[in-house]
């Protein structure tokens, strides 16, 4: 007799597929060879739902712990906490979690998430219009503002490309894993490819989770054709975008931006390399997380985005998904707790009236507001702007101390696993 497929799990309404999805508890199915055939594949075997003993465990054991006079509220690093758990540790290497836990990758996150922020703020925008644009004649005010969102979001996409392709070059703490940091200086081709497909997954995920886990297909075919191009989006191919929520050739000229061409299938760039190495952008703009060369409301508000602690984003009025907000709102899977259960733990004294408090006080931002777009300034201008003293894009330190603790958590994790199966 057959197990069904539907008994260890919970169903959920699929927003990007319009449909019921059901959630396994049960990490999918890859075979042994999988991992070996290329992009083609699943990365990593991971759970879609936690049971509350599971939930439980992971609050006791592995969840980021807060001293009472820090603000605890929702990470970066909590959100990779909950990825790395859900993942088949059969799937996980050492070095892997050494990896995704370097200053590099943490710049490199916040840079999708900010970016991403302001992709489905005008993806959503997009699919609102589509029906009255069908309808109107296109006037010249309408070009414009397709014009500023275009430009808008190649900007942020600039500073994805810089992230990135620090980490492709091995810049700084990078270079432990670049895939010619080798004694005989020879690339490991195989094991750098394993290592970009699991962080191209990871990345994916990231995303999703702080975005209120919507739009898990079109956050996927965006970052695959970031890293990968259209030639080689393996996400696209598989259909997982309704018909209804595909963009068209006009929608996409305003949300990948002019920079993005087709080339020939051995000389196409990925779009995230033709963003920083085709067009010019604003010197503040691309010393974002090296100095502080804010020059404008506009500089600013994006050095704020990309480099502030999470904790001040909620009062700079940064929207970041949940980034900043207080964590007693969520569960220990990071999705959001309805209000009237969280009134009805205060009732029943589940939670502390501080933090009742922290609730009712936190205001969150409803949009990523992103200033207009000033004059481009040249280097000399910026540089005559530069005062060392006001950096303010140094990591804190409760930043840095967390991101050591939680990665030995989880190389703990992994090395107890190896012994148990042992």
């Amino acid at each position: 007799m057959e197990r069904s497929q539907f008994k260890c799990g919970v169903w959920s309404w699929d927003d990007d597929m319009d449909e019921l999805i059901f959630n396994s508890k049960e990490p999918s199915q890859v075979s042994d060879t999988s991992l070996d055939r290329g992009a083609d594949s699943e990365v990593f075997r991971m759970r879609e739902t936690l049971d509350s003993l599971e939930q439980a465990q992971y609050r006791k054991l592995y969840q980021r712990r807060v001293k009472i006079q820090d603000p605890e509220v929702v990470t970066l690093q909590d959100v990779k906490d909950i990825i790395i758990y859900l993942i088949n540790p059969k799937d996980l290497s050492p070095e892997f979690i050494q990896f995704v836990h370097t200053p590099s990758i943490d710049r490199f996150f916040r840079a999708l998430i900010v970016y991403f922020q302001f992709f489905i703020e005008t993806y959503e925008n997009v699919l609102e219009r589509r029906e009255l644009a069908a309808r109107s004649l296109r006037n010249a005010n309408v070009e414009r503002n397709e014009a500023i969102i275009s430009e808008n979001m190649a900007d942020l996409r600039s500073v994805v490309s810089k992230e990135f392709s620090a980490i492709l070059m091995g810049s700084m703490e990078s270079m432990q894993f670049h895939h010619m940091n080798t004694k005989n200086n020879t690339s490991l081709t195989g094991k750098d490819r394993r290592q970009y497909e699991c962080l191209i997954n990871f990345s994916s995920r990231v995303v999703w989770i702080t975005h209120w886990r919507k739009y898990l297909a079109n956050i996927e075919v965006e970052i695959n054709r970031l890293i990968r191009s259209d030639y080689f989006n393996i996400v696209e191919r598989k259909g997982r975008i309704s018909q209804a929520n595909q963009l068209s050739s006009e929608e996409k000229k305003i949300i990948f931006g002019e920079n993005w061409y087709h080339e020939k299938k051995l000389k196409q760039k990925s779009p995230i390399v033709q963003e920083i190495l085709t067009c010019d952008h604003d010197v503040p703009l691309m010393t974002i997380n090296v100095y502080n060369l804010s020059t404008d409301e506009r500089s600013e508000f994006l050095s704020a985005a990309f480099s502030f602690p999470e904790e001040d984003l909620a009062h700079n009025g940064i929207a970041l998904g949940c980034l900043g907000w207080p964590r007693v709102k969520f569960d220990a899977m990071l999705k959001l707790i309805p209000r009237n259960v969280i009134t009805s733990m205060s009732n029943l004294n589940m939670i502390s009236a501080s933090e009742a408090n922290t609730i009712n006080l936190f205001v969150p931002p409803e949009t990523f507001d992103l200033p207009a777009k000033a004059a481009v300034i040249s280097l000399k201008e910026a540089a005559s702007n530069y005062n060392r003293k006001e950096d303010v894009n140094a990591e804190t330190l409760q930043c840095k101390t967390d991101r050591v603790k939680q990665k030995n958590i989880w190389l703990r994790y992994l090395k107890n696993i190896e012994l148990e199966l042992d």
